[in-house]
């Protein structure tokens, strides 16, 4: 399904933005990373983003297309980057020197069922709920290609696939769900809904981990907007901006945090 897109206004931060540069970013919605542009807060990413490139009189345009779709037209220059990108999945785009963000994907279930999860092999007998064209680690990626296994898979697609997945694991139709820690947390608390259980981490390296709003190679000043990006992330983190950022949506600086935190 492709989603309805929607624009951002050029007022930033009470900063009114003429004849300027415009940079379109592009990314499914993945709250509180990225959440719906219309939103007082768009995700903390987004707003990094914001304040970033206001201070270079570039504004920011912010869409909401389905991911898969995201990459490749960012890959294309369709688009000029990509919000929550990670150098694994996308490698040819371009990154800036440090992250916008810090993901951690873990398995979850009903605090009432009993279930560890020890790598793919543990899930033979469960269905795993998951949504499509995401990443989730070299052995999950390929559990979940495997043809042998699609019985025991359910994929989720469209505007609002974490919702539908939770709505399926809370009716039993699924056994357990994998998603990032925080996109989990803050959607279940936005709708008071009681946490579910974190059944285990999926262990990923550090490069996996951290993810970047990502430039197209199409662009032509890509590499001037990495560095202006990393250094602005940098100037926010100083100032305590970023910390103000992310107070928003109940989180701290992922740096300090060392890890993210579970719910």
């Amino acid at each position: 399904m492709v989603k309805k897109l929607i624009l951002l206004t050029g007022l930033l931060w009470g900063i009114q933005i003429s004849n300027a540069e415009t940079l379109s970013l592009v990314a499914d919605k993945w709250c509180p990373y990225n959440c719906a542009p219309t939103e007082q807060h768009p995700g903390f990413m987004i707003e990094i983003a914001q304040r970033v490139f206001a201070k270079h009189d570039i504004a920011v345009n912010y869409y909401l297309v389905p991911w898969s779709r995201a990459l490749h037209g960012v890959e294309q220059g369709q688009f000029d980057a990509a919000v929550g990108a990670a150098r694994v999945e996308a490698p040819t785009l371009i990154y800036p020197g440090i992250e916008q963000g810090w993901m951690q994907n873990a398995l979850w279930t009903l605090p009432e069922r009993s279930f560890n999860y020890l790598g793919p092999p543990s899930l033979n007998d469960r269905v795993l709920g998951y949504t499509d064209g995401y990443s989730y680690g070299p052995a999950l990626d390929r559990y979940i290609a495997n043809p042998n296994g699609q019985a025991r898979l359910q994929a989720f697609f469209g505007s609002s696939p974490l919702a539908d997945a939770v709505k399926m694991l809370q009716a039993g139709r699924i056994d357990v769900l994998v998603e990032d820690a925080n996109v989990l947390g803050f959607f279940l608390k936005s709708r008071q809904q009681p946490p579910l259980a974190n059944v285990g981490k999926v262990i990923s390296n550090a490069e996996r981990q951290q993810v970047y709003i990502a430039f197209s190679p199409e662009l032509p000043e890509a590499e001037q907007y990495a560095r202006w990006l990393a250094e602005g992330t940098q100037t926010l983190r100083r100032s305590g901006e970023l910390a103000d950022i992310l107070r928003h949506y109940g989180l701290r600086d992922w740096r300090e945090a060392q890890s993210v935190s579970d719910y």
